[in-house]
């Protein structure tokens, strides 16, 4: 669970960011939209720490990371898993290397630095490709893999990490409506079946409807209202 109260940011001098509050609870999917530039992608970078907020606080399953620094960040954060719009992959190594990124919290510097993976990490990293259907992709390098595909290696990154929070932001924006519809189907299936707290940002009003259980809009840095979804949504 994570909970985000009144976080404000200012970047370049405008206030991308005033007062904005979210919880997003075990199980769910919280849909984040709003047009582009409203400040989404500055939230979920927030939310993970990437970005100190410059008012407002975050509490990770109860406890609160707002000003938390050094080596305790660096373990609040291996609980945080940030799925990033353009994957942030290593286009030439293999997918299961990219999925052993995910890892690196956990390796010694000198295993990473060799690629010299412990068996019981190599395992992790390769059950998760196999959750995300991309078990017989393994050793294929990423910048070989579909747009899709690769959206799924980054999702699977982010399972090895041992992540409870996913902040996913645009994961289907450059994707054909099937593979996109495929994407949101991963995401809904992984909340439901793994208790994962969910936060993805999205356009597309019916990529919305497939996946969420609840949409906020993001206006004028504010989480303003709470949108309505239709009775019945599913990923048909």
């Amino acid at each position: 669970m994570i909970v985000a109260r009144n976080i404000a940011k200012t970047l370049s001098g405008r206030a991308v960011l005033r007062a904005a509050s979210v919880t997003v609870k075990a199980g769910e999917v919280v849909a984040l939209v709003g047009p582009s530039g409203s400040g989404k992608t500055t939230l979920l970078r927030c939310l993970a720490r990437l970005l100190e907020p410059d008012a407002g606080t975050i509490e990770l399953h109860g406890l609160d990371v707002t000003h938390l620094a050094g080596r305790k960040l660096y373990r609040a954060r291996r609980d945080i898993g940030l799925v990033y719009q353009q994957f942030n992959l290593v286009r030439r190594l293999s997918a299961l290397d990219n999925v052993l990124g995910g890892r690196l919290n956990e390796i010694p510097t000198w295993r990473v630095l060799t690629r010299n993976w412990p068996a019981n990490d190599v395992a992790i990293a390769q059950a998760a490709l196999a959750r995300v259907g991309l078990a017989t992709h393994a050793a294929q390098r990423a910048d070989r893999l579909s747009g899709g595909q690769q959206q799924r290696v980054a999702i699977a990154r982010a399972l090895a990490q041992g992540s409870r929070v996913l902040l996913i932001d645009e994961p289907v924006s450059s994707l054909d409506p099937e593979t996109a519809a495929s994407i949101l189907r991963l995401i809904r299936e992984l909340a439901s079946e793994r208790g994962f707290a969910v936060l993805v940002t999205l356009h597309r009003p019916e990529d919305v409807v497939r996946v969420a259980d609840r949409a906020l809009r993001l206006q004028d840095g504010v989480l303003r209202d709470r949108l309505p979804l239709p009775a019945g949504r599913g990923l048909g």
